[in-house]
């Protein structure tokens, strides 16, 4: 009786259930981890609906149903399988130290893990979760970028903004003198470089942000491309700090086609020199990018790649930037962990001199 009359409507409400709360996500109402969470009542669904269309086959025998069930039931498999090889090829990783940050701007976590065996493409991302006495609640994986370990090394570091509950529960546990128990997943994405028809690489990068390129600009000059202006709008000094070890044999602090700006709440605290030959205060994208198409058509380059890691207002004033006439050709890749962002209307924008060449989008927390 289940499989003929209950199994089916009950499927369909569980996976309406499952994908509504949406919604609720977007306008902020309840956390991605509560939702991701409800959201496995659409797979609970999905399998109630199966038992329907199971008992649908075996009771019609007609080849329609019995494909459909075949269809259903593999489509079901394959979920499982991959489910079950992600959490079984998860690294168990070491915490080698862990340190919280706090500044007016907020909060970080900076992280060191042994990872022995874990291997990753430079701008590549891993899933993280983690259990502890204060966090136990919050154990849905979450995607950061991966920044390389001192050379030789099989460590992996993580330089985290804490901007929502799980990243909150992370900086509880590290401050709590208790390391947590972290799980790595991955490695994840298709980054931008090696890219061998690009002559220069151009970062603008928003705060933490800075983390892809902490392994893509090493990459780009492991490629011979010298031309490699950043544009860096930040407001943690320590972070800046923080990266220096890792940008300095990449960035001339004298050069004046990087943009590197610290904008500390509250104005400079003092005079003294800042890393990466960074300067207080801000400055505009869109002319900073115009005026570095110039020279990089100047210095010879043709073909460009355009890399923006950062907040939705700094990608879209990039894209302004760089959508009219200008003396090179731009291939626009934004890296942005977005939830369910909404696609872009058929037909609704002009043909522009640029070419996107990847959108690659995760969920953002």
């Amino acid at each position: 009786v289940f499989k003929d009359f209950t199994a089916g409507p009950v499927g369909l409400i569980l996976m309406y259930l499952g994908v509504l709360p949406v919604a609720l996500v977007s306008a902020k109402l309840i956390s991605y981890d509560r939702w991701k969470l409800l959201h496995f009542a659409s797979l609970i669904g999905y399998f109630s609906a199966f038992i329907h269309v199971l008992g649908f086959a075996t009771k019609t025998k007609s080849v329609r149903t019995i494909l459909l069930a075949i269809v259903n039931g593999l489509a079901l498999a394959l979920y499982i399988v991959q489910k079950m090889v992600a959490k079984i090829t998860a690294h168990s990783t070491t915490v080698r130290s862990a340190e919280v940050v706090e500044e007016d701007c907020g909060q970080h976590v900076f992280l060191c893990l042994d990872a022995p065996g874990f291997s990753f493409a430079p701008g590549q991302w891993g899933l993280i979760s983690h259990s502890s006495i204060l966090g136990r609640l919050f154990t849905v994986a979450h995607p950061f970028t991966i920044v390389p370990g001192p050379s030789g090394s099989e460590q992996v570091r993580f330089f985290i903004k804490v901007s929502g509950k799980f990243t909150a529960s992370l900086a509880t546990a590290c401050k709590s003198g208790w390391h947590p128990s972290i799980s790595l997943e991955g490695p994840y994405g298709n980054p931008p470089l090696p890219a061998p028809w690009a002559s220069a690489v151009v970062f603008v990068i928003g705060g933490v942000g800075i983390t892809p390129a902490l392994s893509l600009l090493p990459e780009a000059r492991k490629a011979s491309i010298n031309l490699t202006p950043i544009y860096w709008a930040l407001r943690s000094k320590q972070l800046l700090e923080r990266c220096e070890p890792l940008l300095g044999n990449y960035i001339n602090a004298d050069s004046s086609e990087n943009c590197i700006r610290l904008n500390e709440p509250g104005g400079p605290t003092s005079r003294e020199l800042l890393p990466l030959g960074a300067q207080s205060g801000s400055q505009d994208v869109g002319q900073w990018l115009r005026d570095t198409a110039d020279y990089l058509a100047a210095a010879g380059a043709q073909s460009v790649l355009l890399f923006v890691c950062g907040p939705t207002s700094l990608a879209s004033a990039a894209q302004r930037a760089i959508s009219g006439t200008s003396k090179v050709t731009w291939h626009l890749h934004i890296e942005q962990f977005l939830f369910l962002p909404k696609p872009p209307k058929m037909g609704a924008s002009k043909p522009r001199r640029v070419e996107n060449t990847q959108f690659p989008t995760s969920v953002i927390l």
